[in-house]
């Protein structure tokens, strides 16, 4: 952690988005895995909304990232 406070401010920013979405994508690519395959691309991407609402539902804050989870969120709802 001590290394993190080095950084200047720019560098914390950068740093806590590319973790948060990280962090992300591993939730979505763990319930995809563990599941193996889908009946439909539907449903796929029904899953990776469901687990975006929890994403954000746990409490994690993403609202610095430059597509928030809210974002992500509505674009999957469009295409569904």
């Amino acid at each position: 952690m001590i290394p993190f406070f080095a950084f200047d401010q720019p560098i914390h920013q950068i740093i806590f988005t590319t973790n948060a979405i990280e962090r992300l994508n591993r939730v979505i690519r763990k319930s995809i895995n563990t599941r193996g395959s889908f009946p439909t691309e539907h449903a796929a991407t029904k899953l990776i909304y469901l687990e975006i609402r929890n994403f954000e539902r746990g409490g994690r804050k993403c609202e610095r990232l430059v597509y928030p989870p809210q974002s992500i969120r509505y674009r999957v709802r469009r295409a569904l």
